[in-house]
């Protein structure tokens, strides 16, 4: 007969928790429970003298005999055992339990006011205009890095960091958001440079290329660029020094923040198919089509480092719009032929009043038809303009 042998491991619910960076909101009252139940001798006392000053013997003794099961997990808090401990808790924090909720409050803090301050950014920019002027880009660049340098945390959440600590966690927010604008502002110029030279080949058709930035949400259309230069954006970023307690975490935090970033950019590069190569190819087909015979609309869209770029052409056979500009005249002469044909066919026959009634109708009708063809024929004679080598 063989024996089954079954390993036992305890498993404790309330256990000690180390900072997880990519963690999100602490749970209070789980710490506060964790901290109930793994607490040292001299903190223990303290905590069994003031629940019972507060409840009385007897309710300190049902809780010294549910201790262990509560602690391993083998039985349930009930609410009013829980309201109790979560209510006199915050009081009887040892130095040690403070001390992980300033880690705590020192990282978290660091993390949401980068992604605060990330998402304020697109609430800014979310209505912001097409343009038509490079030098947006480096005043909205410039825009932002005055926004960090004015950078404040009105609120944290636990009431144990020292004002120095507090000044650190700002520090810290400002060097990664520096950082962050710094890659971002190159990204947009590599894709730039990338394209900008041969934006001057496009120059017969109706002619578009639209740069989306979605850092900020600018359009920039450079068919209506003032001027093809772009200035310098570049920050006097200085190594930031934490010299307090939470150093050892600030470290952590900024390489975390750090590797994440460059995980970005490279991600980005990956991403990214706009390139001299590919902006020949269109170049090419456009120069090929010049002369064709047909009406062509050509569309690409690139993605690029920090962007995306849009370009639309539309050509028309000169042939096409000449042919338009001969019939538009064969019908304005039309119209001209059947006025002269109407006047004379009223002299002729004596038709005076039919002219009553019916020529002030018809020589509105005339007229507004021969309004319309001019009109058309100032489109076409721009299309010829714009279509015309």
């Amino acid at each position: 007969m063989r024996r089954r042998y079954r390993s036992y491991s305890s498993k404790i619910y309330f256990y000690k928790k180390e900072i997880d960076f990519t963690d999100g909101y602490l749970d209070y009252n789980q710490f506060l429970l964790q901290e109930f139940f793994v607490a040292d001798c001299e903190t223990k006392e303290n905590i069994l003298d003031s629940y019972r000053s507060i409840y009385g013997n007897r309710s300190l003794g049902y809780l010294k005999s549910k201790y262990l099961e509560w602690a391993n997990g083998n039985y349930h808090l009930t609410d009013l055992i829980r309201g109790r401990i979560l209510a006199m808790m915050p009081k009887l924090l040892n130095d040690q339990a403070k001390h992980k909720l300033g880690i705590h409050d020192f990282v978290y803090s660091i993390k949401e006011s980068i992604k605060s301050f990330q998402v304020s950014q697109k609430t800014i920019y979310k209505n912001y205009n097409s343009s038509t002027n490079l030098q947006d880009i480096s005043r909205v660049f410039q825009q932002e890095y005055d926004r960090i340098q004015e950078l404040k945390i009105n609120r944290f959440r636990f009431n144990v960091l020292t004002e120095e600590e507090k000044i650190e966690v700002i520090e810290v927010c400002k060097y990664i958001l520096e950082i962050k604008l710094e890659k971002a502002f190159a990204q947009i110029k590599r894709d730039i440079e990338v394209f900008l030279p041969y934006m001057s080949k496009f120059k017969i058709g109706v002619f578009s290329a639209k740069y989306y930035i979605a850092f900020c949400n600018i359009v920039i259309d450079f068919a209506k660029v003032d001027s093809y230069e772009i200035d310098n954006f570049k920050l006097n970023i200085h190594d930031i020094e934490v010299d307090g307690r939470f150093k050892m975490y600030a470290d952590k935090y900024l390489a975390y923040e750090l590797v994440g970033i460059q995980k970005e950019v490279k991600q980005a590069i990956g991403d990214s198919f706009l390139n001299s190569n590919d902006v020949q190819v269109l170049i090419k087909n456009y120069e090929e089509l010049l002369g064709s015979d047909y009406e062509i609309e050509m569309a690409s869209v690139f993605q690029g480092e920090g962007g995306k770029l849009q370009i639309k052409v539309q050509l028309k056979p000169l042939a096409m719009i000449k042919t338009s500009i001969l019939f538009l005249f064969l019908r304005v002469f039309l119209y001209i032929a059947c006025v002269i044909g109407a006047i004379f066919f009223v002299i002729k026959y004596n038709l005076l009043a039919l002219l009553f009634y019916f020529g002030i109708f018809l020589g509105v009708m005339i007229y507004n038809l021969i309004r319309s063809e001019i009109k058309q024929f100032k489109s076409l004679k721009k299309e010829l303009k714009i279509h015309g080598r």
